[in-house]
């Protein structure tokens, strides 16, 4: 239980001391003119757009997990992802969204080895989703920034060498030695493995990845427009995958911090100003947060007054 509260406020400790790096760069007195023109049909416009992206990610939770025996509705599997994505912003562990994700599963009767690996399988499509974003679209950066693709391509490329030297050093401990032993762990890489080998299925949930991922993006540039930047989306394009993939690394609370970071480093590869950058990013932690809630708790609401319905039905 100690190491677990050191985790978590070790989490804290970054998150708090990125947030204070970037504020202390910003000239406060600017940042007025980054949220003067921000109306309601801004934020409205990028909510939606983060609405629709996790109505499309409750569409690739469906067709991952019913994949196996079990099949479970769209509503049942956008309760599930609704809540995940409010576990990520809200709760203090980087796995808290996993967690939630895989203990939602397993209560509508799917096996503890099969949602592990169905939860494994949506996180790592959304990697793919914005791997392949970047190699599309990093080339049109030579257009904009010039040199500066060397840094941002340097960047991504050091992420991914990072995540592989943490996973095979991951392998060469006793916890590695066991996981590799183990025929459950086993049976649930086999499971993973199956979706690769399957054309269609590998196809339809990388391209509902690719419309989540777009969709996001979207509600950035309606905020980072609004804000007085003059950007267009395929300049952002060339910046966001990068963004996204540091803002989505396990080091901080929420992504809070690590994603503001990322922000305005990316962004003013742009020639975006540190105030707009700071402003969008929490404009857009703040609207997840918000559109979690507003849109996933009626759903969970709904379901649960279902499930009591039909008990007191049976009784």
């Amino acid at each position: 239980m100690s190491g677990l509260l050191n985790a978590i406020f070790f989490k804290i400790m970054i998150s708090i001391m990125l947030l204070a790096f970037v504020a202390i760069q910003i000239n406060w007195g600017d940042v007025g003119g980054s949220i003067e023109h921000i109306s309601g049909w801004v934020l409205g416009g990028s909510f939606m757009c983060l609405v629709m992206q996790t109505l499309v990610l409750g569409g690739r939770w469906h067709l991952i997990v019913n994949t196996g025996r079990v099949r479970m509705s769209y509503r049942k599997s956008l309760e599930v992802t609704f809540a995940a994505l409010i576990a990520n912003l809200l709760f203090l562990t980087s796995i808290s969204g996993l967690a939630v994700r895989i203990a939602l599963t397993v209560r509508h009767k799917v096996s503890l080895l099969f949602a592990l690996g169905a939860s494994l399988i949506d996180r790592l499509m959304t990697v793919l989703a914005l791997l392949i974003l970047a190699a599309i679209f990093m080339p049109f950066a030579t257009e904009f920034m010039g040199q500066e693709i060397i840094v941002m391509g340097a960047s991504l490329f050091g992420t991914i060498v990072a995540l592989l030297l943490g996973l095979f050093a991951l392998s060469k401990t006793k916890y590695g030695a066991f996981l590799q032993s183990s025929r459950k762990t086993a049976a649930t890489i086999k499971y993973m493995q199956s979706i690769f080998v399957r054309p269609v299925l590998f196809s339809s949930i990388v391209s509902v990845s690719l419309v989540a991922q777009l969709l996001y993006f979207g509600s950035v540039h309606i905020l980072l427009n609004a804000s007085g930047a003059e950007i267009s989306f395929v300049q952002l394009l060339t910046v966001l995958p990068m963004i996204a993939l540091i803002s989505s690394l396990p080091i901080g609370i929420g992504g809070w911090g690590v994603r503001e970071g990322a922000f305005v480093y990316g962004l003013g590869l742009l020639g975006v100003g540190i105030e707009q950058a700071f402003i969008v990013s929490i404009q857009v932690g703040l609207l997840g947060l918000v559109s979690a809630i507003m849109v996933g708790l009626p759903t969970w609401l709904m379901q649960e007054r279902k499930q009591d319905t039909k008990q007191v039905t049976r009784k």
